[in-house]
């Protein structure tokens, strides 16, 4: 039996025209599909924006996983990203080590890119229960709410990462962006695991 994650279509926005993605989400209503996940270099933005707003008013949700350009960009520059992903509620850690890698002491990475997998895991759980007409009455738990939770999460803790990292290299600036990186990961692992029981039964019809 196949699951809900290995059915979700993967969409490359750099490869297709606008105009063609957009089509194709006629399709992916006549197919009932809740979720799709779509990925980008950085600079489609007017794409990105485009394929988010047609998703949201077909209510089919959307996870958006960015690819780094070639050229570098500014510490400003990411940070501007980073708003625009929040407020299109796609500030995962996924994104963030995307962009961001050269701001992560090479100690918490490893750590970080495991708590980005799982974040990954249960942000298409919550997306999927979110959209789809079987079960986004079932128990009734504010899927939304969980992910702006999660995305108002990261982005505090980019924000604050970034002054950290602006500060001069002194022992104590150091000491503090460690302690910055294991409050945020001793939360990311608080997190609690919510997803209806019965979506696998309900899926199999």
């Amino acid at each position: 039996m196949q699951t809900h994650n290995e059915m979700i279509p993967e969409i490359d926005l750099d490869r297709s025209e606008l105009g063609s993605l957009l089509s194709d989400i006629s399709n992916y209503e006549e197919k009932k599909l809740p979720l799709v996940t779509m990925v980008s270099s950085v600079n489609e933005g007017d794409k990105i924006r485009a394929m988010l707003s047609a998703l949201r008013a077909s209510n089919i949700s959307g996870i958006l996983l960015l690819k780094r350009s070639g050229e570098p960009l500014e510490d400003e520059e990411v940070l501007g990203i980073f708003a625009f992903l929040r407020e299109w509620d796609q500030l995962l850690l996924l994104n963030v080590l995307e962009l961001a890698e050269s701001w992560i002491p090479q100690v918490f990475l490893a750590p970080l890119q495991q708590e980005a997998k799982v974040e990954l895991k249960w942000f298409k759980e919550w997306l999927t229960a979110s959209s789809d007409a079987r079960i986004h009455k079932y128990p009734g738990l504010p899927w939304r709410r969980f992910i702006r939770k999660i995305i108002s999460e990261n982005y505090i803790f980019t924000a604050n990462l970034a002054q950290l990292i602006a500060l001069p290299a002194t022992e104590e600036n150091v000491r503090a962006v460690g302690e910055h990186f294991n409050r945020f990961l001793e939360e990311k692992r608080k997190v609690v695991s919510l997803f209806p029981k019965r979506w696998e039964k309900i899926h199999e019809h």
